[in-house]
């Protein structure tokens, strides 16, 4: 299941578990797996939206290991900086199997929508953007000041103050 991550915003995710690869089923949680994945330039890695993979961040907050072979590991903004696929990596063979887990990073609005519920999510990118000037009626395209169409506007006194736009 895809977890959802808020772009631009530290997170601290759940990535592992750390297995040995001599027997493929010991959990590894010491203090030299911390150290690996913190590796400035060897430890974990990130591919945004499946390009090139890079070492995340240099300014690491160190890890901690959990239960069942799992690291608590910060992300920090930059980490999270781009919307869409995340996938974080780790692989060092002669040690461990690998690891990896992907995630979707999701502008704050949706993020706030479906994760917190504290936003609304809008579901149509047709919101109104509009002024009036005289009986003129204009619509802006989704930039917010580039017009779309103008429509002369005609109205009856003492009806309502709109009644109907030109086709």
């Amino acid at each position: 299941m895809t977890q959802y991550l808020k772009v631009g915003v530290a997170a601290t995710i759940m990535f592992g578990p750390f297995v040995d690869k001599t027997d493929g089923v010991t959990l590894k949680t010491d203090g030299t797996t911390i150290t690996d994945i913190d590796h400035a330039t060897t430890g974990i890695f990130l591919s945004k939206n499946g390009g090139t993979a890079a070492v995340r961040h240099q300014s690491v907050t160190a890890s901690e290991a959990s239960a069942y072979g799992m690291m608590a590991v910060i992300l920090d903004t930059t980490d999270t900086a781009t919307v869409g696929r995340l996938d974080v990596l780790f692989a060092k063979a002669a040690t461990y199997l690998p690891v990896f887990k992907t995630f979707m990073v999701v502008p704050a609005n949706v993020y706030d929508s479906l994760i917190t519920g504290a936003n609304w999510l809008p579901v149509t990118g047709l919101q109104a953007d509009f002024s009036i000037s005289g009986a003129t009626l204009t619509v802006n395209k989704q930039d917010g000041s580039t017009p779309q169409f103008t429509k002369t506007i005609t109205s009856q006194a003492g009806a309502a103050p709109i009644i109907g736009l030109d086709t």
